[in-house]
C-alpha cells in the first residue's frame, strides 16, 4: 500500500486552523483534551466520545498526517509475554469492531503471520512460547500442533477474505507446523526449514483509512479537532 495521503481523504482529515485562545475559551465545554491527532489520539477521541465524554483534540498538524500516515500497517497478537499478547489482543478487538461498523472501510485482512526456522532449537523455543500463551488464554490463543502432516483442524489461508462479519469463524491462536507439515501448508518453503509458527490473528490494515474512520467517527459523536493550537 502506498504511504501518501490520498486526495479523497483530505476532506475527512482536514481540521480547521484556530488560535489557542479559541480552544481555551471553550475549555469548560470539554471533559477531555487529547494532545496529538495521530492514530492513537484519534482512537482516544473516538472511544471517549462513544463513552459520552465531551472531547477536543489539539494538534499542530491535520489529523493522522505525520507518522501515522507512514505506518507499516500490520498487526498481530503473537508476542513473547502474556501481558503484551493480552494488551494487543484487546487492541485488535477494537480494530475489528471498527472494521465491522464501517463495512471494512479500514481494509482489514486476516492472513496471519508465518514464522519459519531452520533451527530445531529455535523451533523448540517458539513452541514453548506458544504453549505458555495458550495456557494463559486458551479461548483466544489455542495451540494446534501438526507434526509431519496437517491435521483436520488446520484451516488454510483465505487470501480473498474481506467479510468482517465472518471474523469469528476464522481461526485464532497458533498452528505449530513441523517437518513435512510446513511444506504441506506452504509448498514454496525450502526443504531445510524444520518448522513454522503460523500465528492466525494477524494481518494488515490501511493506516490512512483507519485514521480517517476514527476521525470521522469521533466527529460524528461530537468530538472537536483543533489544528495549530497551543495548550498551556
Amino acid at each position: 500500500m502506498g504511504h501518501g495521503r490520498p486526495s479523497m481523504l483530505r476532506g475527512i482529515l482536514a481540521a480547521p486552523r484556530r488560535g489557542a485562545a479559541v480552544a481555551l475559551q471553550r475549555r469548560s465545554r470539554h471533559d477531555v483534551i487529547v494532545c496529538g491527532a495521530g492514530v492513537a489520539g484519534a482512537a482516544c477521541a473516538y472511544h471517549l466520545a462513544k463513552a459520552g465524554r465531551r472531547v477536543v483534540v489539539v494538534s499542530s498538524h491535520a489529523p493522522c498526517s505525520l507518522t501515522s500516515a507512514m505506518s507499516t500497517e500490520c498487526y498481530r497478537d503473537f508476542w513473547p509475554t502474556e501481558a503484551m499478547a493480552a494488551l494487543v489482543g484487546r487492541s485488535i478487538d477494537l480494530v475489528e469492531d471498527l472494521a465491522k461498523a464501517t463495512d471494512n472501510a479500514v481494509g482489514l485482512t486476516r492472513r496471519g503471520y508465518a514464522y519459519f526456522t531452520k533451527s530445531p532449537e529455535t523451533l523448540a523455543r517458539a513452541a514453548a512460547d506458544c504453549a505458555r500463551l495458550a495456557a494463559a488464554d486458551p479461548a483466544n490463543m489455542p495451540l494446534r500442533r501438526h507434526a509431519g502432516f496437517l491435521g483436520d483442524d488446520y484451516a488454510p489461508i483465505d487470501p480473498g477474505f474481506s467479510d468482517c462479519g465472518r471474523l469469528e469463524e476464522l481461526p485464532r491462536g497458533f498452528d505449530l507446523l513441523e517437518g513435512a507439515a510446513v511444506r504441506a501448508a506452504f509448498p514454496a518453503v525450502a526443504d531445510d526449514v524444520v518448522g513454522c509458527v503460523h500465528a492466525r490473528r494477524a494481518g494488515w490494515v490501511s493506516a490512512q483509512q483507519f485514521g480517517a474512520e476514527l476521525v470521522k467517527g469521533a466527529r460524528a459523536l461530537g468530538a472537536e479537532f483543533v489544528t495549530g493550537a497551543d495548550v498551556e
